[in-house]
């Protein structure tokens, strides 16, 4: 039984190690025994040398595991001479009789047969092998003509044990102690010619290799093995995190021209991942495996070409690979075709390396949206929002863009928002805009941070909590975003939600000017003008006054206005300063409104017209400017431009005094109608 057990052992561990070094050194291990047992007339422990098998064999196995790091990997490994090991060792292992008796009978003889088969089996597996990895170099021969003699050794061998059985079977009196039946040995002959059978199969196969002149991998190392397998074995050290030996694994595989390892090497150059970075090798691995229709590969040689890493710049080059990848449609470009659907789209949207085109661009978006790509669904919901390639659809943005948002991806999550925020495509809900902003906001989207900051500020969609907007206009900020920066600086210079700093405020009104950002501009300029955290220059103040007016930020073009119009910080220009009331007062700010109307009602820079100054006293006065309010009180009342109105005059003088207009006070007091703070 214990025979048995280990027989079995033997040959499926045999069968896992069988590579050429590791079943040549099992044979120079059997060897002496098969020619000590001829020497003797009892047997040779076949169990000793079935354990002394069983131990090389776990060395061998050992030795596997630690290059391959997996049980696992040592079985997904085999090659199909391992399943041939396995048979063979079990046949072989399963001929041996493990009676004693039978081997004091004079089973000695037959037991030398068998396990000088096993040898010569053992030798023909290395030879064999090797017949087939060195096919193409002339000294193959040698080893053929090995092989022959080997043959002749065995039949010669064969056909004497034959009859050493042969006189066994036929002189039963030879061993008197036990009676030997011949049934015992019946069918004895048929296990040899199964063995026979095996090994000139296998010498048939490798001679037929020798003259095919086909190569083989290397099976000499459990790492050298077929490119698939190389390849395979690559994957699983870059997933242990040896990428020096996972670039080792994707050479090899990529030498012998499997495609996907021609890209994972290309990777490695590119990211000088386990060997140095090299972008020009990167290209040539990345093009040999696109010229054999990769698809990723294609989109990586486009990328190279789009970026110039290591190769020139061209982006009608990259265009033609981006097309060559993004047509396939096969199943093993699915996963890349969105990516190259979306870089086509974007080569069409901005004309890189080809003639712009948005209706070509929103082509390729859709195509690549409907495969589930969330960037391409953004930017498909984009040119629907904006109309650019197709027709303007604002809800047909808002199904993108919540198609993008249901994957997570932090700018349609903020695009989203502001669509629930302002109404736009769908019914306005403040709440699920802060919802939306907030999913963004946490992946560390800058634009929705400072929204997200400015709906607590002002309550809408959640409580007011200025000490929460505070927090979040920080870590936008923090990110360089100037709308948050200035925001932040503004909140510092009211101390709103934080202790009042001016100098604090001017350092993050500072900050967003840099970006150009109009709104800091101009309140850094106020600081200047007024002396506010930083030391007074009017010079300074209109300077940066201008910068902001000059992107059309109406405050400050009312102040830039103002400057000219007083002579502050500039020489004093009544006609400059009209332009820029006016061009304030065309986008409704109140403050040029009023400033414009007295230009018209004196005649200050511009042509004397009360008319006219009533019409801008009116717009300002709607928007509720007290001193708009009470000068459209006395046009009213004087009848200035208008006809005379006293009661439209009382409403308007009434509306300034709310605000604590004095004058308008003064006017209702000597009017007798003035009655404290509610007139």
């Amino acid at each position: 039984m214990l025979h048995a057990i280990l027989s079995i052992f033997v040959g499926v561990l045999g069968g896992l190690s069988a590579r050429v070094i590791y079943s040549f050194v099992a044979s120079i291990a059997l060897l002496p025994l098969s020619l000590l047992s001829s020497k003797r007339k009892d047997q040779v422990s076949i169990v000793q040398a079935a354990l002394a098998l069983c131990l090389l064999v776990a060395a061998v196995s050992l030795y596997d595991f630690g290059v391959i790091k997996s049980w696992k990997g040592i079985v997904d490994h085999l090659t199909w001479g391992d399943y041939i090991g396995i048979v063979v060792f079990c046949i072989s292992s399963a001929c041996i009789p493990d009676n004693r008796s039978a081997d004091k009978a004079g089973d000695c003889e037959y037991n030398k047969m068998i396990l000088n088969a096993g040898v010569y089996f053992s030798l023909f597996i290395s030879i064999g092998f090797l017949l087939m990895d060195c096919s193409k170099f002339i000294w193959s021969y040698f080893f053929f003509f090995i092989v022959f003699l080997l043959v002749l050794f065995f039949l010669i061998d064969f056909y004497f044990s034959k009859k050493s059985v042969k006189k066994i079977f036929i002189d039963e009196n030879s061993c008197p102690e036990i009676v030997i039946k011949k049934k015992r040995w019946a069918g004895r002959n048929w296990w040899m010619i199964m063995l026979i059978a095996s090994v000139c199969s296998l010498m048939a196969f490798g001679i037929v290799k020798l003259f095919n002149g086909k190569e083989y991998a290397n099976e000499s190392k459990p790492t050298e093995l077929d490119s698939y397998r190389l390849f395979d074995l690559g994957e699983q050290y870059l997933n242990k995190g040896d990428v020096e030996r996972a670039a080792s694994c994707f050479r090899k595989s990529a030498e012998l021209g499997n495609v996907e390892a021609q890209r994972n090497l290309g990777d490695c150059y590119f990211w000088g991942e386990g060997i140095k970075e090299d972008k020009q090798k990167a290209v040539k691995w990345y093009r040999l495996a696109a010229e054999q229709g990769n698809a990723e590969a294609q989109r990586l040689l486009g990328d190279c070409y789009y970026f110039g890493e290591g190769i020139m710049e061209d982006k009608r080059e990259a265009v033609k690979w981006y097309r060559l990848a993004a047509e396939q449609g096969n199943a093993e470009a699915q996963k890349d075709l969105a990516d190259c659907y979306k870089s086509l789209g974007y080569c069409y949207y901005f004309g890189e390396g080809i003639m712009e085109d948005k209706r070509e661009a929103v082509k390729w978006y859709r195509l690549a949206a409907e495969q589930g790509d969330a960037e391409a669904q953004r930017n498909l919901g984009d040119c629907y929002y904006f109309g650019t390639g197709i027709m303007e659809d604002k809800r047909e943005a808002v199904k993108w863009y919540r198609l993008a948002a249901e994957q997570g991806d932090a700018e349609a999550q903020r695009n989203l928002g502001d669509c629930y925020y302002f109404g736009t495509g769908i019914m306005e809900d403040k709440q699920k805009a802060v919802k939306w902003f907030r999913l963004a906001a946490e992946q560390g989207n800058a634009e929705a941070r400072w929204k997200l900051g400015a709906c607590y500020s002002l309550g809408e969609g959640i409580m007011k909590d200025r000490q929460e907007a505070v927090k979040w206009y920080r870590l936008a900020a923090e990110q360089g975003n100037a709308e948050a920066q200035w925001r932040l600086g503004a909140c510092y210079s009211l101390g709103t939600g934080i202790m009042e700093d001016k100098q604090e405020a001017v350092k993050w009104y500072r900050l967003a000017t840099r970006w150009g950002n109009a709104e800091a501009q101009w309140r850094l300029g106020d600081c200047y003008y007024s002396g506010t955290g930083i030391r007074e220059d009017k010079q300074e103040a209109v300077k940066w006054y201008r910068l902001a007016a000059e992107q059309g930020n109406a405050e400050a073009q009312w102040r830039l206005g103002f400057c000219y119009y007083v002579g502050i910080g500039i020489r004093g220009d009544k006609q400059e300063a009209v332009k820029w009331y006016r061009l304030s007062a065309q986008q409704g700010d109140a403050e040029a409104q009023w400033f414009l109307g007295d230009c018209y009602f004196f005649g200050d820079g511009v042509e004397k017209n009360k008319r006219e100054a009533v019409n801008w006293y009116f717009l300002s006065a709607e928007k509720g400017n007290a001193e708009a309010q009470r000068r459209l009180g006395a046009c009213y009342y004087f009848g200035h431009g208008i006809p005379i109105n006293r009661q439209e005059a009382i409403r308007w003088y009434r509306l300034a005094a709310k605000q604590g207009n004095t004058v308008a006070i003064t006017m209702l007091k000597k009017l007798g109608i003035y009655k404290g703070k509610e007139p």
